[in-house]
C-alpha cells in the first residue's frame, strides 16, 4: 500500500491586526509558541558553508557551497525511488541543493558582471604589433582574465547543477507517480472476506508492539519534563495550548467581528475579508497551540525522531483541520445569516454545518494514523484496514452531506423544484449539479472498490473528494474576495473609487468597468491554478502542487492550447501600461499641445477619440 497521500494544510498568509492590547498578548504567546517549538532549520548538509547568518545591517553572509560539494550531495540523492524511500524527503534534499546551486550561479552571475566592468576600465588589450602596455596593466588584465574564466567555469557548474537537480525532481515525482498508478490496481483480501481478518488478526501483535513504543516514548518525554527542573515549565505550556484551542479561536472571532466591520467600507468585502481573517487567524492559533504542546514535551531533553516526525503529522493535521472547520463556517455561517458567502437558506445551512467538522476530522485523523503507521512500520494488512475505514467514513460523511442538501425543509422529494431554488429565487446552477452529481458517483465507487478488495483505489477515490471539495470552496471564497475587494477599491460607488474619481478625475462608467475587468483578470487567475488542483494525476501531493503553483514559470497544458501564470500576468501588465500610456497621451494632446494650435475643438476632439480607438486596436 501506499503511504504517503495525505492532505497537509495550506500555507497561512499574516493573521490580520488586532485592537490593544489583546493583539499584543495574542501577538507575544504566537511568537513565543513558534520560537520555542521551531527546532533548527533544515540544513543543506552538515557543514558550516550551508548556515545562514546575518550581520548587524541584516545582509545575508551565508558562505557560499563549493561546486564539488552540490555535485556530491546531488549524486548522493538515489536515482531510483524504492518502495521504503521517502519521496518528500527526497524531493526537499534535490531543492536544497538546486537552490544553493541557483544562488551561487546569481553570486558568480555578479562578480562576472564587476570583472567584465573591469576588464572594461582597463580598456581593449594592445593588438599584435602595436606597443606594449604597462606592466602593472598588463598584470592587472592577466590577474582579472584568470579569475573571469575560474568564475564563469564555476558559474556554467552551477547552473548545469541546478538543472541537473530539477530533471531529477521532476524524475523522482514520475517514479513515484507510478508506482501510485501500479498499486491503484493492486488488489488485496476483500473485507467481506475471512481471509481480510484472519491476517489482520495474524499481524495484530507485532503492530501493537510497535505502537506501544512510540507510545512509551511519548510517555517517556512527558516524564521527562515533568521530572526536569522546567516542570512548571511544562504544565504552563500544556495550559497555554489548552486555552489558546479553545478560548483563542473563540476570542479571535468576536475580536474579528467586532473590529473589521467597523474598519472597512461598507458593502460585501466585509464578509469575505471576515471569513479570510478568520481562516488565517483559527490556523494560526491553533497550529501555535500544537506547537505549544509539544514545546512542553521537549523541555525535558531532545525528542527522538519517531516523536519528531509524529509531531510534524499532528501539527499539519491540526492546521489543516482547522482551516476546513473555518472554512465551512465562513461559507454557511448559520449564526449570522447576513455574513452567509454561500447563497442558500437558513435551513440548508444549518443541515449542513456538521458537513465541516465531519470533513475535518476524519481526513486530519485519518492523515494521522497513516502517518503514525509509517513511522512505527506498520503491517501491510494495518494499512490496508486504515484506508478501507477512513474511506468508508469519509463516504459515508459525504453521502449523508448529500442527502442533507438534496432533502427539503418538509422532507419533500428531491425533484421538486423547491428543492433547487435558492433563497434569491434562482435555480441551482448546472455546474453545482454536476459536482454534486459526480461526488454521488465518487462515493458508489469508493464502497464497491472496498467491497471487492481494492482498498488503495477506494483510499484515493475519498481523498479526492475531500480534497476536491476543499479546493472547490476555497476557489469560491476567493473569488468573491476578488469581487468584493475590486468593487471596494475602484467601482464609483465605493469610497475609494469616489476619490479616484474626484482626485484623478476619471470617469465612473471607466471606474466601474476596470472594477470588472480586474474582478475577471483575478478570477481567471484563481481558476488556472484551481484547475492545476483538480486536474492533477491521482496521487500528486498538496505539496507538490503547492510547488508548483507557487512557481510561475509552470503552465497548464489543454490540448495545443498552452496557459501560463507568467504569460497572464504580463499580458495583463502590457494592457494595463498601454491603456495607462494611451490616456496619458490623450490627455497631453487636449490640455497641452491643441490649445497652441488652430484646430477647432470639434476637431481636436475627434483626433483624441480616433487616438483612443487606434490605440486599444490589438495588433
Amino acid at each position: 500500500m501506499h503511504r504517503r497521500h495525505t492532505f497537509p494544510p495550506p500555507k497561512p498568509p499574516a493573521l490580520p491586526a488586532a485592537p490593544r492590547p489583546l493583539a499584543r498578548l495574542l501577538l507575544c504567546w504566537l511568537l513565543a509558541g513558534w520560537l520555542g517549538a521551531l527546532g533548527p532549520a533544515p540544513a543543506l548538509a552538515q557543514d558550516q558553508s550551508t548556515k545562514s547568518t546575518m550581520d548587524q545591517t541584516g545582509k545575508d553572509n551565508t558562505p557560499l557551497p563549493q561546486v564539488d560539494e552540490l555535485r556530491r550531495q546531488l549524486d548522493a540523492i538515489p536515482r531510483k525511488l524504492d518502495e521504503a524511500d521517502s519521496n518528500r524527503q527526497l524531493l526537499d534534499e534535490i531543492n536544497a541543493v538546486g537552490t544553493a546551486a541557483e544562488r551561487l550561479a546569481d553570486h558568480r552571475t555578479t562578480e562576472l558582471a564587476e570583472l567584465d566592468l573591469r576588464l572594461a576600465g582597463l580598456g581593449p588589450a594592445p593588438a599584435k604589433g602595436t606597443p606594449a602596455e604597462a606592466p602593472d596593466v598588463a598584470a592587472q588584465r592577466a590577474s582579472l582574465n584568470k579569475q573571469r574564466t575560474e568564475i564563469d567555469a564555476e558559474l556554467k557548474l552551477a547552473r548545469l547543477i541546478a538543472v541537473d537537480a530539477e530533471q531529477r525532481g521532476a524524475d523522482l515525482v514520475r517514479q513515484r507517480r507510478l508506482q501510485f498508478q501500479a498499486a491503484l490496481t493492486t488488489h488485496a483480501d476483500s473485507p467481506l472476506s475471512p481471509s481480510f481478518w484472519r491476517t489482520l488478526r495474524q499481524a495484530a501483535p507485532g503492530d501493537f508492539a510497535r505502537l506501544r513504543v512510540l507510545g512509551a516514548d511519548l510517555l517517556g518525554a512527558a516524564r521527562a519534563a515533568l521530572d526536569s527542573k522546567h516542570r512548571n515549565a511544562f504544565q504552563g505550556y500544556l495550559l497555554l495550548a489548552l486555552l489558546l484551542a479553545v478560548a483563542g479561536t473563540w476570542l479571535a472571532e468576536r475580536i474579528l467581528v467586532r473590529v473589521l466591520p467597523s474598519r472597512l467600507p461598507a458593502g460585501r468585502l466585509r464578509r469575505s475579508l471576515l471569513a479570510m481573517a478568520a481562516i488565517v487567524a483559527n490556523v494560526l492559533i491553533v497550529g501555535t497551540a500544537m506547537q505549544f504542546a509539544w514545546s512542553a514535551l521537549k523541555l525535558g531533553g531532545p525528542l527522538p525522531d519517531n516523536l519528531l516526525a509524529l509531531q510534524q503529522a499532528t501539527v499539519r493535521a491540526a492546521a489543516y483541520a482547522a482551516f476546513v472547520v473555518t472554512l465551512g463556517h465562513g461559507l454557511l455561517s448559520r449564526r449570522r445569516s447576513s455574513w452567509r458567502l454561500l447563497p442558500i437558506s437558513d435551513d440548508l445551512a444549518r443541515r449542513l454545518s456538521p458537513l465541516p467538522w465531519w470533513t475535518a476530522a476524519l481526513s486530519a485523523l485519518g492523515a494521522v494514523v497513516t502517518d503514525v503507521n509509517a513511522i512505527i512500520g506498520a503491517s501491510l494488512a494495518a494499512e490496508v484496514l486504515v484506508h478501507a475505514v477512513f474511506a468508508l467514513l469519509l463516504s459515508f460523511s459525504v453521502a449523508v452531506a448529500l442527502g442533507r442538501l438534496h432533502a427539503t425543509p418538509d422532507g419533500a422529494a428531491v425533484g421538486d423544484e423547491a428543492a433547487h431554488e435558492r433563497p434569491d429565487g434562482e435555480t441551482r446552477p448546472l455546474w453545482v449539479g454536476l459536482i454534486l452529481a459526480g461526488a454521488g458517483v465518487a462515493v458508489v465507487l469508493t464502497v464497491a472498490a472496498v467491497a471487492f478488495g481494492f482498498i488503495a483505489l477506494a483510499g484515493t477515490l475519498a481523498r479526492q473528494m475531500v480534497w476536491s471539495g476543499v479546493v472547490f470552496a476555497t476557489t469560491y471564497l476567493l473569488f468573491q474576495l476578488a469581487d468584493d475587494l475590486s468593487q471596494a477599491l475602484l467601482s464609483s460607488k465605493g469610497s475609494v473609487g469616489a476619490r479616484i474619481h474626484t482626485t484623478l478625475g476619471i470617469g465612473a462608467q471607466l471606474l466601474d468597468q476596470s472594477a470588472v475587468v480586474l474582478s475577471g483578470v483575478l478570477r481567471v487567475l484563481l481558476f488556472f491554478y484551481m484547475v492545476i488542483a483538480l486536474m492533477a494525476p491521482l496521487g500528486t501531493n498538496p505539496d507538490e502542487l503547492f510547488r508548483r503553483g507557487s512557481n510561475v514559470d509552470h503552465s497548464l497544458k489543454v490540448g495545443d492550447l498552452t496557459l501560463a501564470p507568467q504569460a497572464l500576468l504580463t499580458a495583463l501588465a502590457v494592457i494595463c501600461a498601454g491603456f495607462v500610456a494611451i490616456r496619458i497621451g490623450k490627455h497631453w494632446l487636449s490640455e497641452r499641445y491643441f490649445p497652441h494650435t488652430s484646430l477647432e475643438p470639434g476637431m481636436r476632439s475627434s483626433i483624441v477619440t480616433l487616438l483612443g480607438y487606434v490605440g486599444g486596436v490589438p495588433r
